[in-house]
């Protein structure tokens, strides 16, 4: 997963985000797969580097753009 820097600025959202989608892993899979195996790696985007409608945009750029809904 690839999300913009200022996404996950927090300990505390970096921590509930890998909480929670381990809880929705192990819930979809049933309960078959382990907790203790489910592995989620998060990829944070140098800022300019987003594209939107063919514009480069930086992190206050996106934000402004997907702000508005």
């Amino acid at each position: 997963m690839e999300t913009p820097s200022f996404a996950f600025n927090t300990r505390e959202i970096q921590t509930s985000f890998f909480k929670d989608v381990t809880y929705i892993i192990h819930e979809l899979a049933g309960g078959k797969q382990l907790r203790d195996h489910i592995y989620v790696n998060l990829l944070h985007t140098v800022d300019g580097a987003w594209n939107l409608s063919g514009q480069a945009m930086a992190n206050e750029q996106l934000g402004a753009a997907i702000s508005p809904g």
